[in-house]
């Protein structure tokens, strides 16, 4: 009886931990559209590497979501086994939580701002050091380069994903397919704004 109430309890931890995955994904690109994306625009991408940070984000919240649930799986079941790594936990409490309050929001912060947006006038890149975004015009693209990644690069891309990625004057690249929302009604509507201003 007690294998199958731990079964059943790891099964619905799962699901909660996917869903929770599914909503701070969702609840990040709403931050984003909120804050930085104004109405006329033409797209947004995230930037890499700095949103793959989400993948730690996520794994953090994981940790949290397991720990409430061992916390409930003792309490609720009487399970003495895991008593002894909260008597651990129950030393070190306060640094633990406010790691991870800090760890949390500071990869929040880097993981929302980093996304740019494309608007018919001018490219605003967002970034951990500059929020409010660096301002470019269609005329500071000194170099497009297109094409197929070759390898996989792991939290990166695949081999065989397109690329369409600019070169700013000050070496900022930004990778086009890395899209949040467009307006454009088709891709090929995008890109033949960005290419016939450049």
């Amino acid at each position: 009886m007690y294998l199958l109430k731990e079964i059943l309890l790891w099964i619905m931890m799962i699901i909660v931990v996917v869903i929770s995955m599914i909503g701070v994904v969702i609840g990040i690109t709403i931050i984003q559209e909120k804050v930085f994306v104004p109405d006329e625009l033409i797209t947004w991408v995230v930037n890499l590497p700095t949103f793959n940070l989400i993948f730690i984000y996520e794994l953090i919240m994981i940790l949290g979501v397991f720990y409430l649930w061992d916390r409930f799986f003792v309490k609720k079941w009487g399970v003495s086994r895991r008593r002894e790594r909260h008597a651990v936990f129950s030393k070190y409490k306060k640094i633990i939580i406010s790691f991870f309050v800090i760890g949390n929001l500071v990869l929040l912060y880097a993981i929302v701002t980093a996304m740019t947006v494309v608007t018919e006038d001018e490219i605003i890149v967002h970034s951990f050091a500059s929020p409010q975004g660096k301002v470019y015009s269609y005329h500071d693209i000194v170099e497009i380069n297109t094409g197929v990644y070759g390898k996989n690069k792991p939290f990166m891309h695949s081999k065989g994903d397109f690329f369409y990625i600019i070169k700013l004057e000050d070496g900022t690249e930004i990778d086009l397919t890395e899209m949040g929302s467009s307006t454009a009604e088709s891709d090929e509507e995008g890109n033949e704004i960005v290419t016939g201003v450049w």
